[in-house]
């Protein structure tokens, strides 16, 4: 599993080493994840999931799907959005960790 330490100021921004941006490549989308927690997607993955959804599915996931920010990962820092890191109730250290083939930001 990897696992990258990232550190939130307090305007919201945090800074990614270049591995991990290399991974998750130059754009992402971030929303709501399980226990508190923000997921990313690449932006392809975000897309095709959308496709793949039923309209009952689009409907129970509504909430995820309005929350969703796309970031553009080609500087060291990005900006999370404020509704967002209160939602994961981040402030200070976080850890980014992919498990099962999805990226979960959470507190430490």
């Amino acid at each position: 599993m990897n696992r990258y330490p990232i550190t939130i100021d307090e305007n919201g921004c945090a800074v990614l080493c270049t591995a991990l941006r290399q991974q998750l490549g130059d754009t992402v989308v971030v929303t709501l994840g399980k226990d508190r927690s923000l997921q990313f997607y690449s932006a392809a993955e975000w897309s095709a999931g959308l496709d793949r959804l039923t309209p009952e599915a689009l409907r129970r996931m509504r909430p995820m799907i309005a929350s969703a920010a796309q970031l553009d990962l080609a500087a060291d820092a990005v900006s999370l959005p404020a509704a967002l890191l209160a939602y994961a109730q981040l402030e200070g250290s976080a850890v980014l960790h992919e498990e099962e083939g999805c990226w979960y930001l959470c507190a430490e």
